[in-house]
C-alpha cells in the first residue's frame, strides 16, 4: 500500500516537473489539493472520534501528544517562511 502512494507521488512530481501547465490548470490543481485537505482532516476526525480507545487515552497521551503537534506545526510554519522568503529575495 505504501508503494502505491510513493508511486502517485513521483509521477505527479514527475508530470509537474517536466511539463509547463497553464494558469487555470495550476488553480484548479490548487483548489483541488485544498478540497482534498479538508476531506482528509474531515475523515481523520471522524476516525479518531469513533476509537473510543482513544478518546480515553488522551489523558495518557497528554502532554508528551500535544508537545509533538505543537512542534511539527511550528516547525512546518517555519520552514514554509523560510522556503517563501528565500523565493521572494530570488524574484527581486
Amino acid at each position: 500500500m505504501e508503494f502505491t502512494f510513493l508511486m502517485f507521488l513521483a509521477v505527479g512530481f514527475i508530470l509537474g516537473a517536466i511539463r509547463k501547465w497553464s494558469e487555470k490548470t495550476v488553480k484548479i490543481n490548487e483548489k483541488l489539493q485544498t478540497i482534498g485537505v479538508i476531506i482528509l482532516l474531515f475523515l481523520m476526525g471522524l476516525s479518531i472520534g469513533m476509537n473510543k480507545n482513544l478518546i480515553y487515552k488522551f489523558s495518557e497521551m497528554g502532554l508528551k501528544a500535544f508537545i509533538f503537534a505543537f512542534l511539527s506545526v511550528l516547525f512546518s510554519v517555519l520552514l514554509l517562511i523560510l522556503l517563501s522568503f528565500n523565493k521572494r529575495r530570488k524574484s527581486e
